[in-house]
């Protein structure tokens, strides 16, 4: 049998462990609290930039001052009707067979390998290499 007292020594390390595990979850917590409202400012910060900076404009636009800088992206109301006019006329479905099929481009090793594989091999049989860079196999048909 234990003694009474290792046995409170025992308990108080148990318990110690565990006030530390919650002391670094609460630090975890805070930490991750102290980011959002990190992000939180600076988001408030840009937006307040963007409202500052617009009001500036406008308030060279009302005293008949042209605005340096770039002109904003604003689109006049005719050529939005035509563009949302044009957009209504012409679907856009597309199968998926007729989207255009990616191939990657053959490496310079790949290509000195089929043109040899070509002097020994007959011209009609289809020649399918691997390239290293891990895509798997590539078709070299289309590159003829």
């Amino acid at each position: 049998m234990r003694k009474s007292g290792e046995h409170v020594v025992l308990l108080k390390a148990v318990c110690g462990r565990q006030q530390k595990k919650e002391e670094k979850e609460t630090a975890k917590v805070q930490k991750r609290m102290e980011k959002a409202r990190i992000r939180e400012e600076k988001a408030q910060a840009k937006i307040q930039q963007k409202l500052d900076k617009a009001a500036k404009i406008q308030a060279l636009i009302s005293a008949g001052k042209k605005p340096r800088g770039r002109k904003p992206n604003t689109i006049k109301e005719e050529e939005a009707t035509q563009q949302e006019e044009a957009i209504q006329q012409e679907p856009v479905v597309m199968a998926a067979s007729q989207r255009p099929i990616r191939t990657k481009r053959p490496t310079q090793k790949a290509i000195e390998i089929l043109s040899e594989s070509d002097l020994s091999a007959d011209s009609d049989s289809d020649v399918n290499l691997t390239d290293n860079g891990g895509g798997g196999l590539v078709d070299y048909d289309d590159y003829d």
